[in-house]
Parts: C-alpha cells; sequence; structure tokens
C-alpha cells in the first residue's frame, strides 16, 4: 500500500484573506443542503433545530403561547442536515459530511451513540417494526378510523443515503449493522416521508431528471438523421457572419426528450420515430419511490414526471395524497436566448399514489413580483385542513396552498431552508440558512411573533465572506421573474446532471490571446453541456468547459444574458459572490480508504496515471495535475473534428465519483440518469472511458487500475474529516481499532481530531496534539492526557465521541468555541459564556484559578511546509494586543499582509496562498512569515514551490 502524499490530499481551507479572517480560518464552508433541518418533538413543547455552521444541535422549549426559549446546545457531526425526533428526549441527526448519525439524549445534552451510515445520508425517519407489538394508544392516530388507536413504537429508524442510492434500515434500539438495505432505481435519493395508514414509505430522488439526454454528435450525424446529418435549423437563425471563420462551427451533438414513446428534440424532428431509431438506450424517470413497511421491506411503486430536482416530499393527511416541492429544467429548448429567464419552473406536484396519477402545479402562477419564489423547499402539512405551506430560500415569501393548486404567500426573507407547524397549527416555526436563525410566524396572517438565533449568544462561526456572498447563489430577484437564481440548476453550489445548450445563433465570435500567446476562438455556439460544479473553483484556472471565462467574476453577464435581470449586479456585489463561491470545498471521496492509503487496483492506476507509459497516447498527470487536488494544469486544448472541433480547458477530476450513477448505455438499457462523463455526458462511465481509443490502455488490469484511481481521485477534504465514533469505555475494540488511524491523520496534518461529550460527570471537550501524542482540554489548567488516561477518567455513565475536523477547525470545534482564547470549561466554571467571544475571564482571575493564557506570543508553526498552493499559518498571543502577520521576501521587501487585528489572548491561524499583495503569484523561493505586536516580534521561515 502507499500513502498519498500530504501534497496530493489535504483539508482545502477556507478562501479568505481578508484580516477580519484570522479568527475564521477554522471555518471550512461545504454549503451542504438542508433537508429537514428542523423537527417538533412527539409532545409538541421542543423543537430542534440543526445549527449546520457550528456542527450543534439546538434545542427550543416551546410554551403555552408556541413561544421559544433555549433548551441546551448539543454538539453533533460535521454538516448536520436534518433532524427527527424519537421521543420527546431522544433525537436523531443527520451528519452529511461524517456519514453518521448521530444519537442525540437531551437532558444528558449529549451525543450518546453514533450510528454508521453510508456515504453522505440526508434524512432519518421512524417507522413501527412491523413485526413488533404496540405500546399504548392514542387519539386521532388515523384516516380511517379517528377514534383511539394501538401505537406501536418507532423501532425501525431509516436513512437515506444519498451518494449511495440507497435507504438504509436500522433497528434503533441497537443500531449497529443495518436490517435492511434497500437500492433505489434513482440518482441521489434527497428526502422521505411516512404514511402509516398505508405502511408506506416514499422517498423522492433529488437528481432525478426529466427524460432528457445527448445524442452525441458521431449518431446525430447519421445522414439517416432527422436533419440529414445536420442539426436541426437555427432558431433564431444563425449570423451569416460566423460562416466565415472556416473549421471555427463546433461539431456537437444534440439534446433530445422522450416524450412517452419516442425520442424528439426540440424541432420535433422525430415524425417517424428517427431519433428512436437511432439511439439505442432508453431512460427511467424514478422521481418518487414507494417502499412497503413489511417485514421484507421493498419497492413497490415508482411515480414520474414529477420534477428535475426534488426537494421535500410530504403526505396529506386527509387523501394520502403525496407533495413534492421540485423544480423542472427547461433544458429541452435551445438556445440561451430562447432560455432567457425562463429555464425553469418552481412547482409544487401532487400526487395519487393509489391512482398513480401526477399533476404538476406552477408555484407561481398568476402570481409577480415579490410574490413569486424560487428553488421551493421543505414542506409541512397541517392536519385540519390540508394547508400546504413551504419554504423557499430563493424567495422573499412562504408558500401557503389550501389545496395545493393555489398558491399564496406569507411575508418572511430570503434564506429559508425549514418549517414545522407547531402542535396547535397556528403557528410556523422556520429556519433560515443566511442568517442562522429560526423564526416564529402567525400561519394565518404571516406575522412575525418572534426570532431567535440558533447558536446561543448570537454565535455564529460563519465568516463576514460567506455570509455576505451566499444570497447571490440563491436569490430570485436577479432573475426576470423574481424566481429563478444561479442556484436553479448549480444547486447548493454543486450541479443539477442534466446538459443545457447554451450557445447563441446571433453572438459573435470571442477572439482571445491568453497568457503565453495562445490565440483561442470561441464560438458563440457550443453545443450540448452538462452543469458543472461551483466546488473547489480555486486556482483551477479559466473558467467553464472551454475555458471562456477568465474568472468567476466575468459570469456577471449571466444575471442578463440568461438570468434576465435587467442589470448585472455591482462590482462590489460581484465580487462579494466571487469570494463566496471560492471559499465552496469538495467533501471526502467515499472511494479514497480512512487511512489515506491506496492499495490494489487503485494504486496500480495512480502509477499509471503518474508516469510516461509508452501504451499511453498523453501523460495523464502533466493535465491532470495531482499537486494541490485541483486535477487540471488550467490549458485550453483544441479538440478538432468529432472531437468536438472546439477549444476546451482540461477538466478537474475531482468529482467523478458523483458521476458513477450511469448504467451502460451502449445498448438497449434503462438509464437512471441519462448524462456521464465528458463535457456533453455522452460518456456513460469512466470503464468506458478508459477502454477507448484516447488512452489506449490494453490490458483489463490496465483499465481496472485506472477506473478504479479515477474514482478514487482526491477531493482536497481528507476521508478522515467527519468521521466520528462514540464510545462509553476504553474497551470498546472496534472503536479503538479506528482511533490511531485518526490520531495518524491528525499527525500527517489531513484532520484536526477532537473528542467531545460527558467524562467525569461533566460535559467536555478534547483536541487531540501529535507532537506530545496526548489530548488537551478544554480547562487550560488540565495536563494534557493520553488516550489510555483519557479512557481510564470514564465513569460508567460517561460517554465520548472522537470525530476528525478539517485542519484548523480542532480548537474551536474541541476546546474553544468562540476562539477568544479561553476554554470552553473554564468560562462555563467561571461564569462568562463560551459563546460569546467578548466575554472571558479576566487573566488575574484566570490565573488566580490556575489557568492561564498561552505562554507566549509567537508563531507556533507552519503546516505545509514547503507548500504550493496554500500554508497555514498558526500563532499564539500570550495577551490580548493589535497583531500583524506578514510575508516578507529574502532581500526584506513586504510581499503580502496576511492580517491585521486585535486578538488574544489565544491560539488563532491565519493563510498564505503564495500571491503577492498585487494577488499575482509570488514566485519560487524562500520567504519569511512574522508577526508583529507591540511588544514582541517573531519570524519563521517558508518555502514557496511552483
Amino acid at each position: 500500500m502507499a500513502r498519498l502524499s500530504r501534497r496530493i490530499v489535504t483539508a482545502v481551507l477556507v478562501a479568505c484573506a481578508l484580516p477580519a479572517s484570522i479568527a475564521r480560518a477554522s471555518f471550512v464552508n461545504f454549503e451542504s443542503q438542508h433537508v429537514h433541518p428542523i423537527a417538533l418533538s412527539p409532545s409538541g413543547q421542543r423543537l430542534a433545530v440543526v445549527n449546520t455552521p457550528d456542527a450543534r444541535v439546538s434545542i427550543f422549549a416551546i410554551d403555552g403561547a408556541g413561544l421559544l426559549s433555549p433548551e441546551v446546545e448539543i454538539p453533533v457531526g460535521l454538516e448536520p442536515v436534518s433532524a427527527a425526533f424519537r421521543t420527546d428526549n431522544e433525537i436523531w441527526v443527520v451528519n452529511h459530511l461524517s456519514d453518521a448519525i448521530s444519537v442525540v439524549d437531551v437532558t444528558m445534552g449529549s451525543v450518546v451513540r453514533t450510528v454508521q451510515t453510508g456515504d453522505e445520508p440526508t434524512d432519518i425517519l421512524f417507522t413501527p417494526d412491523p413485526l413488533a407489538p404496540v405500546v399504548g394508544v392514542q387519539a386521532g392516530s388515523s384516516r380511517s378510523t379517528p377514534g383511539l388507536q394501538p401505537v406501536p413504537a418507532l423501532d425501525w429508524a431509516w436513512v437515506c443515503v444519498s451518494q449511495e442510492n440507497r435507504v438504509q434500515i436500522f433497528d434503533a434500539n441497537d443500531p449497529g449493522m443495518p436490517l435492511h438495505e434497500i437500492d433505489i432505481p434513482g440518482s441521489d435519493p434527497r428526502t422521505m416521508a411516512y404514511d402509516a395508514d398505508r405502511d408506506a414509505v416514499y422517498v423522492a430522488v433529488f437528481e432525478s431528471g426529466n427524460k432528457t439526454a445527448v445524442v452525441p454528435a458521431d449518431i446525430r450525424s447519421d445522414p439517416n438523421g432527422p436533419w440529414g446529418g445536420d442539426l436541426h435549423p437555427y432558431q433564431p437563425p444563425l449570423d451569416p457572419s460566423l460562416v466565415v471563420h472556416p473549421g471555427s462551427m463546433p461539431n456537437n451533438g444534440v439534446i433530445v426528450k422522450w416524450n412517452g414513446s419516442d425520442w424528439v428534440d426540440e424541432g420535433d424532428g422525430n415524425t417517424v420515430g428517427v431519433w428512436t431509431s437511432l439511439v439505442p438506450w432508453s431512460v427511467e424517470d424514478n422521481d418518487v419511490i414507494r417502499i412497503g413497511v413489511t417485514a421484507n421491506p421493498a419497492i413497490t411503486a415508482t411515480y414520474e414526471g414529477v420534477g428535475t430536482l426534488l426537494f421535500d416530499i410530504a403526505v396529506e393527511p386527509t387523501s394520502g395524497d403525496l407533495l413534492v416541492t421540485n423544480t423542472e429544467a427547461h433544458n429541452d429548448v435551445y438556445f440561451e436566448p430562447k432560455l432567457m429567464g425562463t429555464f425553469a419552473s418552481n412547482r409544487v406536484t401532487r400526487i395519487d399514489p393509489m391512482m398513480g396519477s401526477v399533476t404538476a402545479h406552477d408555484a407561481n402562477a398568476s402570481l409577480v413580483g415579490a410574490e413569486r419564489v424560487s428553488q421551493p423547499g421543505q414542506l409541512t402539512v397541517r392536519p385540519s385542513d390540508g394547508q400546504i405551506f413551504y419554504t423557499a430560500i430563493g424567495g422573499a415569501r412562504i408558500g401557503a396552498s389550501p389545496d395545493g393548486v393555489t398558491h399564496a404567500r406569507l411575508p418572511y426573507r430570503e434564506g429559508g431552508t425549514g418549517i414545522v407547524l407547531g402542535a396547535s397549527g397556528d403557528k410556523l416555526y422556520v429556519v433560515n440558512r443566511f442568517t442562522n436563525d429560526v423564526s416564529v410566524i402567525d400561519a394565518a396572517g404571516g406575522a412575525l411573533l418572534q426570532e431567535m438565533p440558533i447558536g446561543s449568544s448570537s454565535f455564529d462561526p460563519t465568516p463576514d465572506v460567506v455570509r455576505n456572498g451566499r444570497p447571490f447563489l440563491y436569490t430570485g430577484t436577479k432573475s426576470l421573474n423574481n424566481d429563478l437564481s444561479c442556484a436553479t440548476c448549480h444547486a447548493f453550489a454543486n450541479m443539477d446532471n442534466v446538459a443545457w445548450d447554451l450557445g447563441d445563433p446571433t453572438g459573435q465570435m470571442d477572439l482571445v490571446t491568453l497568457p503565453g500567446g495562445q490565440n483561442v476562438g470561441f464560438h458563440p455556439l457550443k453545443g450540448p453541456m452538462v452543469t458543472q460544479t461551483l466546488r473547489g473553483l480555486e486556482g483551477t484556472g479559466r473558467l467553464h468547459w472551454r475555458g471562456d471565462r477568465d474568472d468567476f467574476n466575468a459570469f456577471n453577464g449571466a444575471f442578463v444574458s440568461l438570468m434576465g435581470s435587467p442589470s448585472e449586479l455591482s462590482p462590489s456585489d460581484m465580487q462579494a459572490f466571487t469570494d463566496f463561491i471560492l471559499t465552496v470545498n469538495y467533501p471526502p471521496n467515499p472511494f479514497v480508504p480512512l487511512d489515506n492509503q491506496l492499495a490494489g487496483d487503485a494504486l496500480a492506476g495512480f502509477n499509471l496515471f503518474n508516469r510516461e507509459n509508452e501504451q499511453l497516447e498523453v501523460f495523464c498527470g502533466g493535465c491532470h495535475v495531482l499537486d494541490d487536488n485541483l486535477g487540471t494544469n488550467g490549458a485550453l486544448q483544441f479538440l478538432p473534428g468529432s472531437r468536438g472541433n472546439q477549444f476546451f480547458k482540461v477538466p478537474q477530476l475531482r468529482n467523478l465519483y458523483e458521476k458513477v450513477k450511469i448504467d451502460d448505455a451502449s445498448a438497449a438499457n434503462s438509464n437512471v440518469r441519462s448524462f456521464g462523463f465528458l463535457h456533453d455526458g455522452n460518456t456513460d462511465s469512466i470503464e468506458d472511458f478508459v477502454t477507448g481509443p484516447g488512452l489506449a490502455l490494453e490490458t483489463n488490469e490496465e483499465q481496472v487500475g485506472m477506473t478504479a484511481f479515477l474514482k478514487s481521485f482526491p477531493t482536497g477534504t481528507a476521508s478522515a474529516v467527519g468521521r466520528q465514533w462514540t464510545v462509553t469505555g476504553w474497551t470498546s475494540a472496534p472503536v479503538s481499532q479506528q482511533l490511531p488511524t485518526l490520531e495518524q491523520q491528525a499527525a500527517d496534518g489531513n484532520i484536526d481530531l477532537i473528542v467531545k461529550g460527558v467524562r467525569g460527570g461533566e460535559l467536555r471537550g478534547f483536541l487531540y496534539e501529535p507532537g506530545s501524542n496526548t489530548y488537551r482540554s478544554d480547562s487550560i489548567g488540565d495536563a494534557p492526557l493520553t488516550r489510555m488516561q483519557l479512557f481510564g477518567g470514564m465513569l460508567l455513565n460517561d460517554v465520548l465521541t472522537f470525530m476528525g475536523v478539517p485542519p484548523t477547525c480542532g480548537t474551536r470545534l474541541g476546546i474553544d468555541r468562540d476562539e477568544d482564547g479561553w476554554g470552553d470549561y473554564d468560562e462555563t466554571q467561571s461564569g462568562t459564556d463560551p459563546a460569546d467571544p467578548t466575554s472571558f475571564p479576566q487573566t488575574t482571575d484566570a490565573l488566580e484559578n490556575g489557568r492561564r493564557a498561552p505562554a507566549r506570543t509567537q508563531i507556533t508553526g507552519i503546516a505545509p511546509n514547503p507548500f504550493n498552493a496554500r500554508a497555514v499559518v498558526r500563532f499564539t498571543m500570550a495577551t490580548r494586543d493589535h497583531a500583524a502577520v506578514a510575508i516578507y521576501s529574502a532581500d526584506g521587501r513586504r510581499v503580502k499582509q496576511l492580517s491585521r487585528s486585535w486578538i488574544g489572548p489565544g491560539e488563532f491561524t491565519v493563510r498564505w496562498d503564495g500571491t503577492t499583495e498585487a494577488g499575482v503569484p509570488a514566485a519560487s523561493g524562500i520567504y519569511f512569515v512574522t508577526l508583529d505586536t507591540s511588544n514582541a516580534r517573531d519570524q519563521r521561515k517558508v518555502t514557496l514551490l511552483k
């Protein structure tokens, strides 16, 4: 086995170079999607809300008037996105990045169990075990019999596992290995709903598609095709001046859509079934899946035509109908001028699960201006009258519908992601992602009754660069009809997994001279191209499949040409949007092992990828560079003839693992996904790509190895990030076997390792320090503990959860939440607020109690060193003082000011991205990092390698 080097797999830090970021270098943005971020307890007296940026769940008590008061906050896993009560005291929290469920005991104030799931879980719900006896009765629990009804225990926990296209069912009383696993025939199942009367669980598939596909250029050019091997006539007509550029016309395929019996293109060229005779595959449209709640649960029905991206699903109690919030992509329409401001619809779809009828309703029908919403989200239904309420992250309203057809609006703000009704049915509780708060709203008229921060003391670790720029991704107000946004296609900064033809027949050639003198001509026609992710853009060079955008700021024009806004964003707003996008990181690749080592086929593929081989036409690693996990050298290459006949940028490879869900489309197969690999998605699998002529891999062993490595391509976030295990004693052998691996990953710099929970009967936190192989506590007066000492001090009912977090995040998430230099335990004991950086013990008081600030003001480390793209500088402040961190060249010239702020005492981090004050890359060489305060100076050497 071989360990991937620190230079290849390293956690990517938040892209924020502002001086104010000095205390927030400990935040990494993954932009995870809220699914069911808010939940009401069975008694209706408690509310649970995920605090995604702070990796916690907040519990609120609900009084007789329906208003909230904070009760307790409990650390859970990374990127919590859903929560569900099993009892009033037991909450299960879905941690999207940790691949785990945190089982929370509210009274104890701690996680008491971690349930390991598949990759990227999204949702959780409970049903009875079909074979278990009932445990009591309650009134009105059934539509069919409204009197006293038997109530079985909620012993089955259903978990939606998005990246594995699977639902896992656990015994909620003993959640070890899943009792059942059900493969979902769709791409990215995301949310679930339970119908107790019909003993069914319904699963909504997020990237369910819309039965569109791309006919590749080699099939489209068949003279027997609908248009004699050409594209159908251009509408609008092609600008005559474009034909004077010989050889510049792209050679592209065409998007077609299955109409129920035939494949047709936008020009309806399939008058005699010609496309159908040429296209050898079909596409399923399994939008919603029905699973019977039986002793052997299995899929009993599927429903299609619901939408392209499905956000939530709920059961209407009276009728039993299903309600699904969704968007429908109109990617079967060609060219940007026709799609401007109309490229998708926002909908609520009603399904009669018994009859199988599916009826989509426009959520914005007959509404104008600010009343319209974008990206409808979580649903809640009032049992008494079937009234529907739903959020819309890109609209300044809450959707309200008495019948699923007539849509009204309640006043709210952009950013809504979660909503539930109170027990009385007259209060709505709404989560806002932009402001990280929860609102209490009158369900009748929308009056705001209360607004509460999700984090105590209004604490939110989200940096300003994220908070200020995030709305521009989701807002619908920057579109023609106030109902579309960048996130309509780039869902949650990722992708919708369909292709679009956004060319413009009326456009002009864009002739560009790149640095180095390369002349490039970008044709206004480009052909179908699949939506690209917005994750990990920093450092990847020019953008788009063709590299026809200098940088992210260059997309500003799309607000007018595609979104239909009357004007572009202001330069400052577009820069805020750009700064935010550059903070979005990839999650871990599930194919990379926990120990960051490749073995077997993946290792063989890694070696083949990274050496010049006589059997390869090209050196893979020369273009798809592994350094800093970018997967691209940013270069543009002209691919002639049937390969596209236009320039393409070398694509990054970090999200290939997300696209392995399409089946073989080379024969008469039915696929759960329409678009695969390459710019237009016409290659259905990595296996087909590596067996093609481009790589010239001749042996099966080479093909298998290359496939395994490409699926394992590092994303920049180590596999150990988010991984967590809960122990109730040091004898927990399976967990103990994992801890040395996590400790080694911390030593390698891939993670920080933290511990949270109850030790010695008290809520405590710890941070692993690789240099001494010990765990430092959240009290500065405690001596560091070895792992054995940490376990040895546990009492019978103590419970600790170990978790890997991104490098530089360990102090904040483990021992000093507000990063004011004082441990959380010290602050709690002294009566100050560990969630308020302006509230901390006085230094003299702390010294009298045996606690002290860091002994010295100094730079404590630079990692990695040498570095290529980014280095993290760690330093301590013995007192509160003015601190300036800067980079100087070997001849004493200041290269860049990294930070300047009043901070301390405590430990801090700041980042250098290898650029100068002017924002251009610094040359390779030796530099000096300096820390200057009013009475101290420290300096360390750092080497930049390009």
